[in-house]
């Protein structure tokens, strides 16, 4: 009987070592999808904000960290650019293209460089009109 007894409770344990292994392995599953979900999720954010959106002339961080606030000879002007504000930047943004080649970030709050958006802005409705 004890022989008996015994055996029953070797089996039972047994049993429970291989329920208790089937739960921990599918636990450790668990937890193996999950790092990988959260990893995938991770590493989708990185790219995402590392990649360009499409369209023509999009970016999605503001393109002047250093402003010039001195005043360009209109001669060494060959194109200027004006960026809106937008969810891209929170200030608009003056680019000069010079006769030299560079390009260089002009201060809108200059008073020259207002001046200078308000004739762009001035130019570019009478060419719509026309």
């Amino acid at each position: 009987m004890k022989q008996h007894l015994h055996n029953m409770m070797v089996a039972t344990t047994a049993r429970i070592k291989r329920v208790s292994t089937q739960k921990s392995t599918a636990e450790a599953s668990t937890i193996m999808n999950t790092f990988l979900m959260l990893t995938i999720i991770g590493v989708s954010i990185v790219l995402s904000d590392a990649l360009q959106p499409l369209g023509a002339g999009y970016n999605s961080r503001c393109v002047c960290l250093k402003l010039e606030s001195r005043i360009i000879p209109q001669e060494n002007l060959r194109r200027v650019e004006i960026l809106p504000r937008g969810p891209h930047c929170k200030t608009t943004e003056v680019i000069a293209g010079l006769s030299s080649g560079k390009r260089i970030c002009l201060n809108p709050r200059t008073p020259w460089v207002k001046k200078l958006i308000l004739f762009i802005e001035r130019k570019e409705r009478v060419t719509k009109k026309v």
